[in-house]
């Protein structure tokens, strides 16, 4: 990364804290799919429900 300081898995990575965050991600994302199957919802209701935007998709 160019600029000032580092990036931010770096820094997570020093401070012990990378691989507990990148694990409870991935488990909300599974129940976040788990949720979005279950209620049937469209991609772009979901993402209304996640407060995100499809464009990233």
């Amino acid at each position: 990364m160019n600029g000032i300081g580092q990036n931010f898995d770096d820094f997570m990575i020093e401070q012990g804290l990378y691989d507990e965050a990148k694990e409870l991600a991935a488990k909300k994302l599974i129940v976040l799919k788990q949720e979005i199957e279950a209620q049937k919802l469209s991609k772009n209701n979901a993402a209304e429900k996640t407060h995100t935007s499809r464009a990233a998709s």
